[in-house]
């Protein structure tokens, strides 16, 4: 396969990278565009995503509730990492991430988190949860 670069103006990488990815997302950017039943990804469901929410500490609650308050609008790590006050920035958020990640697998027996996620063109994380799941996260923070 080829390659050719092409100069793309920095507020359109995310709509050429969509584009690029056709309809079904590429696993190679780790995207996953195709809503499940419900309106959760991933094989999460309202009841998962409140266990979840219920298990989690006080700065991965913080987490979800920020990407609950944006639904289905793409949120960089640095955006996250910015509103949860991180004490070293995305970096305390990649870790978060990670060890949220492994608890949907050992925990939860799901490969991949209750948002969406792609990386940009400059290699940052881009979150996107879904409206379904952030209801599921709201609901469950008003009973904790």
């Amino acid at each position: 396969m080829a390659y050719v670069m092409m100069a793309v103006p920095a507020e359109l990488v995310s709509a050429v990278a969509e584009f690029i990815e056709g309809p079904h997302g590429s696993k190679a950017l780790g995207a996953a565009h195709s809503s499940e039943a419900g309106g959760f990804v991933h094989g999460w469901d309202r009841p998962t995503v409140r266990r979840a929410y219920r298990e989690s500490g006080d700065g991965m609650r913080e987490v979800l509730d920020f990407l609950a308050r944006h639904p289905d609008r793409e949120v960089s790590s640095y955006e996250l990492a910015d509103a949860i006050e991180a004490k070293y920035g995305w970096n305390t958020v990649a870790g978060m991430l990670g060890a949220f990640g492994r608890r949907c697998a050992n925990r939860y027996g799901l490969k991949r988190p209750m948002w969406e996620f792609r990386y940009d063109a400059s290699g940052r994380v881009l979150l996107t949860m879904p409206r379904a799941a952030a209801e599921a996260v709201e609901e469950s923070a008003k009973t904790s």
